[in-house]
């Protein structure tokens, strides 16, 4: 009889376990381990694995039993080499999938490794536009059996670590949160300090993401919605990088390394570089207007003159104005440098005071105005908002449509909430409609956990023509709605189950369940297909005619189909439902 390995006999494997026994018995006795004090008792235990699998693999090439002594080889080494440095994942060689392919990727983990990752982002660029399909994908490359070998996991994490300090790049989405969260870099130092340069670049990272963290909900957002912007968009127009690179330049001065690790570096390059060519060209237009000021003035003693004069006819008129006022109201405008040197709270309340003309101040629109744009150029949602409103020609104060709109987009882009819905809604239909701006803006409020817009972005994601991955994208954000408990994305969820499409097959228990959680809200499409359900005794429910017709009463006036159940329902029997 054959001498089993200690692998076997240590673990009470029987001799016929195959290789999938093996490694799952490896892997758990690996989570024992403790790499940082116990390097020997890895090794002991990775090598009494590798015994096992060859003797596995032996006897299933033999037709008789052959006795095996194995031997151990005491030189093996847990080292890793993978050197610093910007990584390709692109020209990875393909993968032996063998029968020896366990032992072949224990033989190369930095090879391996690379093309785990190669294959991971060339996915997550197929899918950038997915929503949270860089999570997913993360974990089913984590799911793959070459990494339960110690160095591939381990040269896997580092190749991560080395991609992840080169920056952000399109498609990766929150890989950097992801990655970090999952290997524990912010709790653990310990296992950064391994990586070197590369740890402490990562955990200087890892403090800034924290430092950020700590800002007011409204801070984040805003300063979020700048960062997502710059993900994407290389030009944003000379206005917008006026009102906004300062505050982008604060971001990435207060978080450089972490900015990097979640935005796009070349961007954000670019961003600076508009802003710098179009501030040149505009003091160059401003020396060609000074130097053809100066010729005139050299040229014209008498325009010198008699600008003189002009002068001193203006002070005279308001020094006579000033004399003839004998009080001065309390907050009447003195607009000076200091102004500019308050904060946003003071200079909100004293728009709002203006405004109101309550307690000490003088109701003054403009002054209002003044002060709210003051708020608004430090990055105030709630003062841009409250400007676009002014001027929103609905409210009629100041009516100025264009200007109502440059300023609800600019509190959207400022993260305030009401403001991003109602961009959406704008450029969403109407003569105003622009699909792709709506989608823009109700994915900011969305991104925010707004179910709201997040229902509104599955319907429009749902009819929306030649955009990548739009069904999948409908359904994602509809199933974010529905398990924030918004009514009518849980009867839309209910429909698809019911009836099938959009990528999902036809459950009737899971349509069940949705409808009932929004016919509890009293949703009409939820009361309808709940109904539905009892009327036709689908998902295993009995046929209840009786609460069909409760149900489809409760929907009818809203729902033309469950008027017309009903009436089908109450044409014989009159049920409880029959008498509404």
């Amino acid at each position: 009889m054959n001498k089993l390995p200690d692998f076997f006999v240590q673990y009470d494997l029987p001799a016929d376990a195959d290789e999938r026994a093996i490694k799952r018995v490896y892997a758990r006795q690996l989570k024992l381990i403790n790499l940082e004090t116990d390097l020997e008792g890895f090794q002991a235990l990775r090598l009494a694995f590798e015994a096992a699998l060859t003797w596995m693999q032996n006897q299933a090439q033999q037709t008789e039993p052959v006795p095996v002594d194995m031997q151990v080889n005491c030189d093996s080494t847990l080292a890793v080499a993978v050197p610093v440095g910007t990584l390709d994942f692109s020209n990875q060689q393909p993968v032996i999938q063998d029968a020896g392919a366990a032992l072949a990727d224990a033989s190369d983990p930095t090879m391996i490794a690379g093309q785990l990752i190669a294959d991971m982002l060339e996915d997550m660029r197929k899918h950038s536009h997915e929503h949270a399909y860089v999570d997913r994908r993360f974990l089913q490359a984590l799911d793959d059996p070459r990494l339960i070998h110690m160095e591939t996991s381990l040269a896997f994490e580092l190749a991560l670590a080395q991609y992840l300090v080169q920056g952000w790049q399109p498609g990766n989405g929150e890989l950097f949160e992801i990655v970090s969260e999952h290997f524990g870099w912010d709790s653990d130092k310990k296992r950064l300090l391994n990586f070197g340069e590369l740890g402490h670049i990562l955990s200087v990272a890892l403090l800034e993401q924290s430092e950020f963290n700590k800002n007011d909900h409204g801070v984040r957002s805003r300063y979020w919605s700048l960062l997502l912007k710059a993900r994407y968009e290389r030009e944003p127009g000379h206005e917008y990088l006026t009102d906004y690179l300062p505050t982008i330049s604060r971001i990435h001065e207060m978080y450089p390394v972490w900015t990097m690790m979640v935005s796009s570096r070349e961007n954000i390059k670019a961003w600076y570089a508009s802003h710098e060519a179009a501030q040149r060209e505009a003091v160059s237009a401003q020396e060609t207007v000074s130097a053809n000021a100066a010729i005139n003035k050299k040229e014209s003693p008498y325009l010198r003159f008699m600008f003189f004069l002009y002068v001193l006819f203006c002070l005279f008129i308001v020094f006579s104005i000033a004399m003839m006022i004998k009080r001065e109201p309390l907050h009447t405008a003195h607009h000076n440098q200091e102004d500019t040197r308050l904060s946003v709270i003071e200079l909100m309340k004293a728009g709002d005071g203006y405004f109101s003309g309550k307690g000490s101040y003088t109701r003054d629109v403009n002054e209002a105005i003044y002060y709210w744009g003051l708020a608004s150029n430090k990055g105030s949602g709630e003062a841009s908002y409250q400007l676009a409103w002014i001027f929103d020609p609905a409210n009629g104060v100041n009516a100025n449509l264009m200007r109502a709109l440059e300023m609800y987009a600019k509190a959207a882009d400022q993260g305030h909430l009401k403001s991003q819905l109602m961009m959406g809604n704008y450029y969403a239909s109407g003569d105003a409609a622009n699909i792709s701006k709506a989608l823009y803006f109700y994915e900011l409020a969305a991104r925010q956990g707004n179910h709201e817009a997040q229902l509104k972005l599955a319907r429009l994601y749902e009819k929306a023509q030649g955009i990548l991955d739009s069904e999948k994208k409908s359904v994602d954000w509809l199933q974010a709605a529905a398990d924030g408990k918004e009514p009518g994305a849980e009867s839309s969820l209910a429909d698809l189950y019911l009836h099938g499409g959009r990528g999902i097959r036809k459950d009737e228990e899971k349509a069940y369940y949705w409808a009932a959680r929004s016919a509890a809200q009293n949703d009409p499409a939820g009361l309808s297909l709940l109904a539905q359900i009892y009327e036709q005794g689908l998902a295993q429910q009995a046929v209840d005619l009786d609460r069909a017709s409760k149900l489809y009463a409760a929907a009818s006036d809203t729902v033309k189909f469950a008027r017309e159940r009903l009436a089908v329902i109450c044409k014989t029997t009159k049920y409880a439902g029959c008498r509404a």
